[in-house]
Formats: structure tokens, C-alpha cells, sequence
């Protein structure tokens, strides 16, 4: 029953948090003498049907054993481990040893079973007898011989001797010193079946039974040889009493050599529960540190996370900001180049001074920016000709130019009434200068608007 508490403890403690995915109890489908066969349910989750192509399950290697206080026998017949799906479409895990335990060297197999999926893991401990055995309860007086020829009937191929000690090894704590001649009073045995009896080999078990009554045999007698002073040895009461007479006092030295080995036993499996409480409370601490560390790792990420996404962001705003000033001043740079580039008279030919005072009379209304844009720039036109005749399509389309630089600088007065001029002698001259502008003139009176 300890056994089972332990496993169960330890089961726990390994299950630290609640998952979706959890491991049923295990099932033993194999006979006592055949391979160990173990299947185990995993029980799933609806929201955690997209982690079956996950699912994975091993056994752990013998440290992980150790560490854990757990028997390391199942790794000695070389366990297999599987995940499959059974006839009633339930997850299940196999377990599956390629050679058969002994039933002869210990009834109780403990497994350790690790079940793997793409986001967690989870562990459990197991502890189940190999195979089922019936029980019987020693009453006083009864010896292993009387219970061993009880076992004759269904077995008759078999030797007391055989008998004997496959009680013997199923039931080892049974016994004071471990002598197959002093069997405890109301312990539960476990009755071997035939496998474990035919395991065992009848010279060895002769040789067994004999060595053990040749000890039992020596202890009676340094029991009985008692040294009696010189002083009491005429004394009957303190003579030593051999045969009915000295029962009662064989019995009392009975009773005290079984309080003595129940208090041994007593004492080994206090040491035991502490040994396992001490490895569950270093279980636990250690599963405590490391969910402290994921939260830290956790948390750096989401800070490194957070400052990627805004050295990302002003990154892109950056570029965003150098992309728009470097075409705003290709743009401009384009307009006024445009301009720069018609066909205008050179700057030092003569003007009238009917000319000049066009010139400045035009520009009067021209802000402080567009004077600075166009303070180097002779705006004017060859000498005055008629308003119809002797322009030509290129002096128009410089007007025209000259009207979309007046936009550029927001000076809209000075545009129209360029634009105005172009319509008015631009229909006999080039009537595509005059749609350009009507259009531009649609597009300011809307923007005005």
C-alpha cells in the first residue's frame, strides 16, 4: 500500500499544472510468465484535438529513475513504448517488454512514463503487481511448510522445497531475519502460481530449504545453551527448562524477536517515506525555479518584442517622411527648371521702358517668396509685338509655364491672369496651349471653390 501511495505522490508531483492532455490509469493485459504488456489511455481534450500529430511517449532513462527514488528493473527487459489508436478510437499508449519478468524476483514492477506533445509534457509513475495473486493470512502457529503443502493439490509436479521458496521470494518481509522458520504471525501472503514455481530450479530450492534448517538448528541450540552462576545453579527456578515445560517462555521470546523485526521494518519504511518526501519536496522546488525562469525568459521576450515593433515603426516612418521630402523637391526642382529652360530673352537686351513698367506693374502683387524664387530670373518676353500676331507657339507655352510657376508659389492672381492671356490670343496660335489652360483655370476656379 506504501507503494502505491509513493507512486501516486510522485504521479502529482510530476503533474504540476492541469493540462488537457492527461495519462489514465494504467491496465496490466499480460499473464504472469509472458512479456509485460501495459496499456495506458490518454485522455484529450476537445480543444486539443490539432496536437495528435504531437503526441509522442518514451520511457525516461535510468537517472531520471534514480532521481526519483523509483525501481529501475523494467529497463532490464528492454521496454517498448507506443501510441496507437484502439478499436473504439481511444488514444492509448502500448508497453510492451521483448523479454518476460520473473514473477519469481519481484511481484511489484514500477514504470515511469513520460507523454510528449509540441507545447508541454507530462509524467506519471506506475506500480502494479505482475500479475494476479491470490492471498493468504498466516494465523499463529501455522508454518511455511503447513501453507506450502496446501499448495500440493493443484500442483502435484512440484516439490515442497519449490514451493517453499517461491513463497519465500514472493513474501520476503514476511519472515524475521529472513528465515524461512520464523514466518510472522498475520502477514498476507502472496501465493506464487505455477510459472513462478517451475521457475525455479528443485536442487536449488533443496539446497535452500537445508541451509536454512541447518541455521535454524544452530540458533536453537546457542539459544538453549544458557550459563547459570555458580551461586543460583542449585537454584530449580533458575534452571533452564527444555521441552513442555520451557513453551511458555519460547513463546515470549517469539513474541519479543517478531515486535523486534516489526519495529525494523517500521523503521525502514519511515526512512523511506522520508527519502521520498525529501525527493518530492526537491521535485517541486526545482519545477518551481524553472516556471520562475520561463516567466523571466517570458517576459525579456515580450520587452525585446515591444522594442522591435517601434525601432520597426519609426524606421518606417522615417523613411516615409525622407521619401516625401526628396519627391516634393524633385518636383519643385522639375517646375523650375521647366521655366528656367523656355526660351526667354537674354537679360541683357535693352527694354523699353513701357516693358519695365509692364514687368513691375505684373509682379506687383507677387509675395515676398515668389520675389525671392524669381529675383534672378528675367520673366519678361522679346519687345512688345501685337497681341496676336508675331507670337509664336513657344512664347505661349512660355506663359502657359510661367502661369503653373505662379501656382507653385501660391500666387493664384498672377496664374489667372496669365492663363487668361493664353485663352485669349493662344486659339489661333497652338489650341492645345489654349485646352492646357482652360483646364487649369477649371481646376483653380475649383479649388477656390
Amino acid at each position: 500500500m506504501l507503494k502505491f501511495i509513493f507512486a501516486g505522490l510522485i504521479g502529482i508531483a510530476l503533474s504540476s499544472s492541469v493540462f488537457a492532455i492527461n495519462l489514465g490509469k494504467a491496465n496490466l493485459v499480460s499473464r504472469p510468465g509472458e512479456t509485460l504488456r501495459v496499456e495506458v489511455p490518454i485522455e484529450l481534450g476537445a480543444d486539443e484535438q490539432a496536437l495528435l500529430s504531437s503526441l509522442s511517449a518514451s520511457i525516461p532513462p535510468a537517472l531520471t529513475y534514480e532521481q526519483l527514488g523509483v525501481s529501475t528493473k523494467i529497463l532490464d527487459f528492454n521496454a517498448q513504448v507506443m501510441v496507437y489508436r484502439s478499436k473504439d478510437e481511444r488514444l492509448m499508449i502500448l508497453i510492451e517488454t521483448v523479454k518476460p519478468i520473473p514473477v519469481s524476483e519481484d511481484v511489484f514492477v514500477d514504470l515511469l512514463l513520460t507523454l510528449n506533445w509540441s507545447t508541454g509534457s507530462i509524467s506519471r509513475v506506475y506500480t502494479f503487481l505482475n500479475g494476479n495473486f491470490p492471498k493468504f493470512l498466516v494465523e499463529p502457529g501455522q508454518t511455511l511448510s503447513s501453507i506450502a503443502s496446501q499448495m500440493g493439490a493443484g500442483s502435484p509436479d512440484f516439490s515442497l522445497d519449490q514451493k517453499m521458496m517461491a513463497l519465500y521470494q514472493a513474501n520476503p518481509d514476511a519472515f524475521i531475519s529472513g528465515n524461512i522458520n520464523q514466518l510472522l504471525a498475520g502477514s498476507e501472503l502472496l501465493i506464487p502460481n505455477s510459472a513462478a514455481i517451475q521457475a525455479i530450479d528443485s536442487k536449488d530450492a533443496q539446497k535452500f530449504v537445508d541451509v536454512a534448517a541447518q541455521q535454524w538448528g544452530e540458533r536453537k541450540k546457542n539459544d538453549a545453551s544458557v550459563v547459570v552462576s555458580a551461586d543460583e545453579s542449585n537454584n530449580p527456578s533458575n534452571l533452564l527448562k527444555i521441552g513442555s515445560s520451557g513453551d511458555k517462555d519460547a513463546d515470549t521470546k517469539r513474541i519479543t524477536e517478531e515486535i523486534v523485526a516489526q519495529e525494523k521494518i517500521l523503521e525502514k519504511t519511515n526512512t523511506r517515506v522520508a527519502e521520498l518526501e525529501k525527493n518530492i519536496s526537491d521535485l517541486k522546488k526545482l519545477l518551481g525555479e524553472t516556471d520562475g525562469a520561463s516567466q523571466t525568459i517570458d517576459a525579456d521576450k515580450r520587452a525585446l518584442n515591444l522594442k522591435t515593433t517601434l525601432l520597426g515603426l519609426a524606421s518606417f516612418l522615417l523613411i516615409t517622411a525622407l521619401l516625401i521630402w526628396f519627391f516634393m523637391r524633385n518636383s519643385r526642382q522639375k517646375q523650375l527648371t521647366d521655366i528656367q529652360s523656355n526660351n526667354y530673352p537674354s537679360p541683357n537686351l535693352p527694354l523699353e521702358s513701357a516693358e519695365l513698367d509692364h514687368h513691375n506693374s505684373h509682379h506687383e502683387g507677387i509675395s515676398d517668396k515668389a520675389k525671392a524664387l524669381f529675383g534672378g530670373i528675367n520673366l519678361d518676353l522679346s519687345p512688345a509685338k501685337s497681341p496676336v500676331s508675331g507670337i509664336s507657339s513657344d512664347e505661349l507655352r512660355v506663359k502657359l509655364n510661367l502661369a503653373r510657376a505662379y501656382i507653385t508659389i501660391e500666387d493664384f492672381s498672377a496664374a489667372n491672369k496669365s492663363l487668361d492671356e493664353v485663352v485669349r490670343i493662344g486659339a489661333s496660335i497652338d489650341p492645345e496651349i489654349v485646352i492646357e489652360a482652360q483646364s487649369i483655370l477649371a481646376e483653380l476656379s475649383h479649388r477656390n471653390g
